[in-house]
């Protein structure tokens, strides 16, 4: 008995959709390569080519890659409801649900391909990822217009302080004139640092970080443990 094709078309949306969430958080989020997420872009790219050939052996493959990335997500369920939590910030609640969304159609396609089962839940689950995404994108897109913070904006004098906890800087944008120490204050458990252009905190999680902005322009800094984490400080006369 063959593999209904609606199960190979089923796997190969997983593995494009995966190897897309993690190219978008290396080039969009992090702009810079994530290891894990190279190697698993690998994982999915390899089966993901032999599905014309070897259609079954493929599917599973991808589904076993679900199976595992999905594991893994369990065990960093905190990471991943941190991203679910702040759908203003767009890129990152989209990466996370899209990633979250493909590996549970990966087992699905998993399951269906080692039983070879009819197609008609393949269908199904390629329409239910898809509705999902598209709810996703266009409520995050409604809410990060509507909640959008105004730039909090320092006077001469005043020492600026940035927040840093629940995953993100607040005010996560500063403006400051020429000039300026920004003092950036950590509070709750989890673990962050403050990287920027010419500009790096330590891992931690309490105390505080200074840095002094003299030359004016935008400067664009972030957490490296949590991706879509950024801040900027605009410095203008």
């Amino acid at each position: 008995m063959t593999l209904d094709r609606r199960w190979v078309v089923l796997q190969a949306v997983v593995a494009a959709g995966m190897i897309a969430s993690f190219a978008a958080v290396m080039l969009v989020i992090a702009g810079e390569v994530v290891v894990p997420l190279a190697v698993g872009a690998v994982l999915f790219a390899v089966p993901l080519a032999m599905l014309a050939v070897r259609p079954r052996p493929a599917a599973v493959a991808i589904g076993v890659v679900s199976t595992l990335w999905l594991l893994l997500n369990i065990g960093q369920i905190g990471a991943v409801l941190d991203g679910l939590a702040r759908p203003t910030a767009t890129a990152d609640f989209l990466v996370t649900l899209a990633m979250q969304v493909f590996s549970v159609a990966g087992v699905i396609g998993l399951v269906g391909s080692l039983r070879r089962a009819p197609g008609r839940v393949a269908r199904y689950a390629v329409a239910t990822c898809a509705l999902i995404l598209l709810l996703g994108a266009a409520g995050s897109v409604t809410l990060a217009l509507t909640t959008a913070a105004a730039p909090v904006v320092t006077n001469s004098g005043q020492e600026p302080l940035v927040a840093v906890r629940d995953s993100e800087f607040v005010p996560a944008e500063l403006v400051v004139q020429p000039g300026t120490t920004v003092t950036w204050e950590w509070s709750g458990d989890a673990q962050h640092n403050v990287v920027g252009d010419g500009f790096e905190s330590p891992l931690q999680t309490e105390g505080d970080f200074t840095h002094h902005f003299e030359t004016p322009g935008r400067y664009d800094y972030r957490c490296t443990l949590h991706v879509g984490m950024t801040g900027t400080v605009a410095v203008s006369k």
